[in-house]
């Protein structure tokens, strides 16, 4: 076999590897958000109807806080959260695949992605 081959040989081993990674993160991502949503839902069942936040949570410190006393609309603000950052994982995932195997143009292309994702996660506000 010649070195040309060997090396597309290779990478389109590295690209079944990254296209089964990426799959399992996603399925593991969506699994745990799920549980960690459902426990939340326990949780709110097993309280009493003063469970419910009196006002709405202003930032993620507060919402740590109420995690951390275990209140359940802070877990599953919790678990929305991961199911939201499982895909900005994927591609941040896909980036550092893409610079192991060298691969700028996708490196800069997937990086723009993320950066946008990134960026709109961070900047943007729900109900004005």
């Amino acid at each position: 076999m010649t070195t040309s081959a060997t090396n597309k040989a290779d990478r389109e081993d590295q690209l079944v590897l990254m296209e089964l990674f990426i799959g399992k993160a996603l399925r593991i991502g969506v699994l745990l958000s799920g549980a960690v949503i459902a426990l939340g839902l326990v949780l709110l069942l097993l309280q009493t109807p003063t469970a419910f936040p009196s006002a709405p949570w202003q930032g993620f410190r507060q919402i740590w806080h109420s995690l951390l006393l275990g209140e359940p609309f802070a877990v599953i603000n919790a678990g929305l959260l991961l199911l939201i950052l499982t895909p900005i994982f994927r591609v941040a995932a896909s980036v550092a695949l893409f610079f192991y195997q060298r691969d700028f143009v996708y490196v800069v292309i997937t990086s723009y992605v993320l950066g946008v994702l990134v960026l709109s996660f961070l900047l943007g506000k729900a109900g004005g």
